[in-house]
């Protein structure tokens, strides 16, 4: 056991230090009555009575122990924050950047040792974003999936197994899902949101939108858009990879293409059609600022979301006479039955469309 003298500017301090079981105890303090006061209870570390049980001196002295190596081993567990980068990086999902997006949002987390996070700390912060974000409980959910996804990968990892690591999001109460929902706009809602869109601070914003309301493709597709699956030529453009696992070719109209022209013209080079406005070598796929600006310039449902987008073009199309096979094609559905949703939606019937009435044409 030693006391040594520390210079911290016009001060001194007592740096006292003690070894026990081959590890190296130390503290700073004031006084250097104080360090010897420290140093005075860890004298009775494994003190025992006579009947061989530790002294209470000796319990409270190892209690000292157990919060110095209990503070070692939280400078050493990665934090939150410091596992987002793994996360990001091995997991190979397509929905990964969007979680991490939500996790960050769980600000009074991010710095605190994962395996310290409690399932009442995780509560109160989603309860808090909850209400910051006025988020549905659906919503809500999304929040609570994308920390449990994390804590799930870290969890198989190997060198995360010493921490044993509890996942806080288990057993965690979860919020109501709606039964489904098929919000569409009119097409005078489309102008006056493409209008609101016009005056967004990013200009490939209103194109993005075009394209969306046109093709009736999903943000991702669109978002990460290649110049090389472009032919401005041919007008089509190329939607690799989608969700159903294939790639979905559209040809789009002349103004579409006059549109994409331009924007090509006017922009910095670089391999995605709308790269990120700091870094070209990125795509420009967080876009939410600009659609909430958007939606609340053009009086928008507070509920609507990028992907009605996707059902307003399915459900615009049906209403303008094309067949629920032409819609499947243009939305790159797996089944008809996908499609079948939009007609439900807005209570159309397509049996009678269906049905052989050649037989009535003699009464016409």
């Amino acid at each position: 056991m030693t006391i040594s003298r520390r210079k911290h500017g016009n001060s001194t301090r007592f740096y006292a230090q003690k070894q026990y079981k081959g590890v190296r105890y130390s503290k700073l303090f004031d006084t250097q009555e104080d360090a010897q006061e420290w140093l005075d209870d860890l004298a009775y570390l494994g003190a025992t009575d006579s009947k061989g049980n530790p002294t209470r001196k000796a319990k409270a002295a190892q209690l000292i122990i157990d919060e110095i190596d209990q503070a070692r081993a939280r400078n050493e567990t990665p934090t939150l924050k410091e596992c987002i980068p793994l996360y990001l990086t091995g997991c190979d999902n397509k929905t990964t950047l969007e979680s991490v997006q939500r996790i960050q949002a769980f600000t009074a987390l991010l710095n605190r040792p994962i395996n310290e996070i409690t399932r009442l700390e995780f509560e109160l912060e989603l309860d808090r974003i909850q209400d910051a974000k006025e988020l549905s409980d659906a919503t809500r959910n999304r929040y609570q999936s994308a920390l449990s996804s994390l804590y799930k990968f870290i969890m198989r990892q190997k060198d995360f197994k010493k921490y044993s690591l509890i996942n806080p999001t288990q057993g965690a109460p979860r919020g109501k899902e709606s039964k489904g929902r098929h919000l569409f706009l009119e097409k005078e809602q489309q102008i006056k949101l493409l209008e609101a869109c016009k005056a967004s601070e990013w200009k490939g914003f209103y194109i993005v939108v075009f394209l969306l309301l046109a093709t009736g493709s999903r943000k991702g597709e669109i978002t990460r858009l290649r110049w090389e699956n472009v032919d401005l030529k041919q007008g089509i453009v190329t939607l690799v990879k989608t969700k159903n696992g294939s790639d979905h070719a559209v040809k789009l109209p002349q103004s579409a293409i006059k549109m994409l022209r331009e924007w090509k013209l006017s922009q910095p080079l670089s391999n995605w059609v709308f790269q990120h406005r700091k870094d070209p070598r990125r795509p420009m796929v967080h876009i939410e600022y600009h659609w909430n600006k958007a939606k609340k310039r053009a009086q928008m449902p507070k509920e609507l979301r990028i992907h009605d987008l996707r059902h307003t073009a399915a459900s615009t199309m049906l209403l303008d006479g094309f067949s629920l096979e032409e819609i499947q094609s243009t939305l790159n559905h797996k089944t008809l039955a996908m499609t079948l949703r939009y007609a439900k939606a807005l209570n159309i019937k397509t049996t009678v469309e269906k049905r052989d009435l050649d037989y009535l044409q003699g009464a016409m």
